[in-house]
C-alpha cells in the first residue's frame, strides 16, 4: 500500500523536519509537498526504515492496518497542540 502510493520526489531539496519519539527527523520535499503536508493532504509513513510521503487517505488506511508506521499526519481542523505552525521550516 505504501510503496504503491509513495510520492517521494528524488529532486526534492527542502528539508521537512518533524519529531518522532523525541528525536528530530527529516525528509526532503518539494515546495508543493511542504504545503500539502501543512494542510494535512499528505502524511509521512515508514516502510523499511524509509520515510515516505503518501496522500492522507492512504495514511488513514495505514493507520487502520499498523498505526506505528504513520509518523506525521496533520489535521488542520484540530486545534494546534502548540504555537508552532506545521509548515515552519527549522
Amino acid at each position: 500500500l505504501i510503496a504503491q502510493h509513495a510520492l517521494n520526489d528524488e529532486s526534492a531539496d527542502i528539508p521537512y523536519r518533524f519529531v518522532v519519539a523525541g528525536k528530530v527527523k527529516q525528509v526532503y520535499v518539494t515546495a508543493e509537498q511542504q504545503g500539502r503536508l501543512a494542510t494535512g493532504e499528505l502524511a509521512i509513513v515508514l516502510l523499511d526504515g524509509k520515510r515516505n510521503l503518501v496522500p492522507s487517505e492512504i495514511g488513514d488506511q495505514v493507520i487502520a492496518l499498523d498505526p506505528e508506521r504513520v509518523v506525521v499526519r496533520h489535521d488542520p481542523s484540530l486545534p494546534a497542540e502548540d504555537d508552532i505552525p506545521p509548515d515552519l521550516v527549522w
